[in-house]
């Protein structure tokens, strides 16, 4: 019986890949901690970031997603107390492409970004 390994570098093992949010970086699907570690690098001011995470750093791309973690991580259900451990990002404008399929819309965080993007919809 003639068998075949398959190498880590084997590319039968390629795992998927999104971009981030707030840029064209591919990011692996489902990897939680490096989506952390890549928002901490790259985008740590244009984050959402949750104060209540201690001895860690807990960074989101959107509002949504920090408070889903409030409410699922820490349990928090009054608003009040969920806005008041969310760390705001430096600015909260943000363009969001809705030409991008539904689940999969892109926010950019600059004028220029999001212009570049849109000539990938349409060559109009």
């Amino acid at each position: 019986m003639n068998q075949r390994k398959i190498s880590p570098e084997s590319p039968i093992s390629m795992s998927s890949s999104t971009p981030c949010q707030l840029c064209p970086a591919l990011l692996p699907d489902q990897d939680l901690s490096a989506v952390s570690s890549h928002l901490l690098s790259a985008h740590p001011s244009d984050t959402f970031r949750c104060v209540a995470c201690l001895g860690t750093v807990a960074l989101f791309s959107s509002y949504t997603a920090a408070r889903q973690h409030s409410v699922l991580v820490h349990q928090v259900s009054l608003d009040q107390a969920i806005q008041s451990s969310i760390l705001l990002p430096r600015t909260l404008e943000a363009f969001l492409c809705k030409l991008c399929a539904e689940g999969r819309e892109r926010i950019f965080l600059t004028e220029e970004a999001v212009q570049l993007h849109l000539g990938k919809h349409s060559l109009f």
